[in-house]
């Protein structure tokens, strides 16, 4: 009894001296759980069909958020929330029939109303999860911060920064015409150096830390680039794909897939770096005489068995995202294993991860030769270069 007493005094003298951590974790619970109570993305405003802005002038949508009244086999009677128009409305369950067997009375559904000059038609359009995503995300954010202190704070500020260059650099450039593969590279090359300053600081490690990023991801890309060269990819391989080739044909979607193994890099090569330029820096500060090649040594032992289990992690979390395809094609009659693995469906899969963890296995060396020798000529480097 007396130890669990001592535990329990141990713990909340913990907590008193992190209190403002603590009020920090508290704030992104309350924030979280407002936002998913109250405020939602979506407005009633209407929108052109088509994802470059195309189509009629006169033909125009609204997604709006619906509270299902009923649910027969037949149809569907939903009250809109957002948007002026509060009257009941009732659409026919042959549109999205699996849709309206998981809906129950009183559920937050989608709607999409569609107006072509002077005809109009409401359907369902999908469930409304954004409450859970965002309680979620809250549970993350307050856990890594729990975890791992203020300093997570910066790493999820620099995570925010390369959302938004994808979402808001990116992106724009894609849709206003430039070529989507140098705009994906030129787009990787400042999302790595720009979250790695913003999570580490000005500091000598994120210094060196950047500039082992630059050189990995540049060895990356030129490894996609000849796989690449070597398959024949068309880029359509699901309803997605094949509904941006039919809005732009023009839109190689060969370099948005080569693109997108590149982006997915910046992770995993975050990961590795930061964490080899940190072992080696600890090394140098312990054994401040230690030779390039000592570092290096040392240095390796850390990166083989971090690099193990992050290939091992990286090839389940693939399989494991492209399950249902797997299982698709291991149902199919008749369909050979080496048929399996060539369709362009599954071997995108299998190539994006065969270079993800190729480019991981030669990111340990690669980032712990570097460090080694930058950290052990910084003096003489920072007295050249100022």
């Amino acid at each position: 009894m007396g130890s669990l007493k001592t535990t329990a005094r141990n713990y909340l003298e913990k907590l008193r001296r992190r209190r403002g951590l603590v009020v920090i974790i508290c704030l992104i619970i309350l924030v979280g759980a407002t936002t998913a109570l109250l405020i939602t993305p979506y407005q009633a405003k209407p929108a052109k069909y088509g994802l470059y802005g195309g189509g009629s002038s006169s033909s125009a949508q609204q997604t709006l958020r619906a509270r299902v009244v009923h649910c027969s086999s037949t149809d569907c009677e939903v009250v809109p929330i957002d948007g002026s128009d509060h009257s009941t409305i009732t659409i026919n369950a042959s549109d999205n029939y699996s849709l309206y067997q998981r809906e129950q009375d009183g559920s937050i559904v989608l709607i999409t109303r569609y107006q072509d000059g002077n005809s109009s038609s409401v359907t369902l359009a999908d469930s409304w999860r954004m409450p859970m995503i965002i309680v979620l995300l809250t549970c993350f954010v307050a856990l890594i911060v729990l975890v791992t202190g203020m300093r997570s704070i910066l790493s999820l500020i620099g995570l925010g920064i390369g959302l938004l260059i994808i979402a808001y650099v990116i992106m724009p450039s894609i849709l206003m015409g430039f070529n989507p593969l140098l705009v994906m590279i030129l787009g990787s090359y400042l999302i790595g150096t720009v979250t790695v300053f913003v999570a580490h600081g000005l500091k000598r490690r994120a210094v060196i830390s950047a500039i082992v990023m630059i050189v990995a991801l540049s060895m990356v890309i030129a490894l996609t680039l000849f796989a690449m060269h070597f398959v024949s990819f068309n880029g359509i391989t699901d309803e997605i794909t094949y509904y941006l080739h039919l809005t732009d044909s023009n839109l190689r979607l060969t370099d948005i897939f080569t693109g997108g193994i590149i982006i997915a890099s910046i992770g995993v090569l975050d990961d590795v770096i930061t964490t080899q330029v940190a072992a080696t820096d600890e090394i140098l500060q312990a054994r401040p005489g230690a030779s390039v090649k000592e570092l290096y040594r040392r240095s390796s032992r850390v990166g083989l068995e971090h690099v193990s289990s992050l290939v091992n992690t990286l090839v389940l979390a693939y399989v494991g995202a492209s399950l249902p395809l797997v299982i698709q094609y291991a149902g199919s009659v008749g369909y050979g294993t080496l048929m399996t693995l060539n369709s362009e469906l599954v071997s995108e899969e299998v190539i994006r991860t065969l270079l993800l963890a190729i480019g991981l296995v030669l990111a340990v060396p690669l980032s712990t030769y570097l460090g080694a020798v930058l950290l052990h000529n910084w003096p003489r480097l920072k007295r050249r270069f100022g």
